[in-house]
């Protein structure tokens, strides 16, 4: 998603004349808005419904959507000020960099959650986060990099040591 911000900041530089200068910077907002829309966007309201206890489901649930929403809306309140501020360029690419921020933010701290029973998932969260940092960057960066750039398609070993039918 960061890409699509990037491209779109740049596009900016496309003379206002030419017919692919709207065209292309909104491509680019779209494309972003479908990989938001899949990706980072719902984390917060399927993450939050999984995570909490049936105890503290509800105030976490209520908590997690309440900051998504608040984050939602100071980025709606600082954009125009960051175009005042910086040209177009500077803005998209200071949100492209937060984008990626957020990203590495979720690879080290935010283990998946799919597949799991909510049983399972006390498994998954007693792990430490040194344990997980550790797990994430010496096994599944190097994975995901074999994966993506020579077509290798090995699995790392996993991290939960759950019951053997669920292996």
């Amino acid at each position: 998603m960061t890409w699509t911000l990037l491209a779109a900041g740049f596009c900016f530089y496309i003379p206002e004349s030419s017919k692919a200068h709207v065209g292309m910077i909104a491509c680019f907002v779209y494309v972003f808005t479908v990989l938001y829309s899949v990706g980072q966007g719902p984390i917060a309201f399927v993450y939050s419904a999984e995570v909490f206890l049936l105890s503290h489901r509800e105030i976490g649930n209520s908590w997690a959507v309440s900051a998504t929403f608040a984050l939602s809306s100071a980025l709606s309140l600082t954009f125009p000020l960051m175009l005042n501020k910086f040209n177009p360029t500077g803005a998209f690419g200071f949100y492209a960099g937060m984008n990626m921020v957020v990203f590495v933010s979720m690879f080290l701290f935010v283990p998946d959650t799919s597949g799991y029973t909510l049983e399972e998932l006390d498994h998954v969260f007693a792990v430490t986060s040194r344990q997980f940092i550790t797990y994430q960057v010496t096994k599944v960066l190097p994975w995901a990099v074999r994966r993506c750039l020579f077509k290798r398609r090995e699995c790392p070993e996993p991290l939960y040591q759950l019951e053997p039918s669920r292996q």
